[in-house]
């Protein structure tokens, strides 16, 4: 059950709510005249209404309610991947966190950055040999810190949690694959009404709910992979605080050492000195004519 479309139009798709095609009907009403909404429905709009994927849209249909505040958007096979009616607030929600371009996502009182490049909702892959449906799957090209870019290889698929947590075999074959996983739990007082009386009030709720996201994601980190390389820059971080720091051992070493061959130099130069002088009063003595004689007397040269 959604309450957001994709509508085909000549250059692409728009994105309508259920309230859109009401007040269309209204309106063609005003201008045209009278005309059954099953009929204006089937000329306007039927075959023209997809899943908000990014890619592989899925062909929706309208299924109208009395009052009309009950009618909701689902897939013609009328089933998710699980095989259950979706809430409105799960399907708002993986709308909303697809349409952030920066998710702050708080751990633990941490904060993680990411600045995304492009997500899709409901994306299917292959995990550990066994094939899984992501309700947002995110690629970033940015992290703060800037290890989770690298950590996660750019790449983080986000759980929204409604009724049930993410089971532990898929957290698990996430991690086994080195995909990050990401949940957050709806908050009772963020949930979408299943039932709104008008566009503007239905607007509004979400433009609610995503500011809220936009400001902080509260959740838990059910997998946190480290790539490889991640593994081998922690690793050379790692070398490189260590050879720097034989390398500061080594500098305080030369140090010491240049300061032991300083005071030598120093002890020769005076030791030189004193050996001038000495040679110098020698010298001085050995021209006196008493100390010549004595000199000669007693051969002492």
């Amino acid at each position: 059950m959604k309450l957001f479309a994709d509508y085909k139009i000549e250059d692409g798709y728009k994105n309508i709510n259920i309230w859109y095609i009401y007040n269309s009907y209204k309106a063609y009403i005003k201008s045209e005249g009278y005309i059954v909404f099953e009929k204006y429905y089937n000329k306007f709009f039927k075959h023209r209404l997809f899943s908000t994927h990014r890619a592989n849209k899925i062909p929706m249909m309208l299924v109208k309610k009395t009052p009309y505040s009950n009618s909701f958007f689902r897939y013609y096979g009328n089933i998710n991947n699980k095989g259950n009616l979706e809430s409105i607030s799960h399907s708002t929600y993986k709308d909303i966190i697809k349409e952030l371009y920066i998710l702050n996502l708080v751990v633990n009182d941490k904060l993680i950055k990411l600045y995304v490049s492009y997500s899709d909702i409901e994306y299917g892959f292959i995990a550990n040999d066994n094939h899984y449906y992501t309700d947002v799957f995110i690629r970033f090209y940015k992290s703060e810190p800037e290890e989770y870019l690298y950590k996660w290889k750019g790449r983080l698929c986000f759980e929204i949690n409604y009724t049930h947590p993410v089971e532990k075999e898929k957290v698990q074959n996430f991690y086994m694959d080195g995909m990050a996983l990401f949940e957050h739990k709806i908050s009772r007082k963020l949930l979408m009404s299943e039932h709104t009386y008008s566009e503007e009030e239905l607007i509004k709720q979400k433009n609610y709910i995503k500011e809220r996201l936009s400001d902080k994601i509260y959740g838990k980190l059910l997998s946190d992979p480290k790539s490889k390389e991640y593994i081998m820059i922690e690793r050379l971080k790692k070398e490189n605080i260590e050879l720097r720091n034989k390398n500061n051992e080594l500098e305080k070493n030369n140090a010491l050492l240049l300061n032991v061959n300083n005071l030598q130099s120093t002890k020769i130069v005076q030791m030189e000195k004193k050996t001038l002088k000495l040679e110098k009063y020698i010298n001085e003595i050995e021209k006196h004519r008493f100390i010549k004689l004595i000199i000669k007397l007693f051969g002492i040269k």
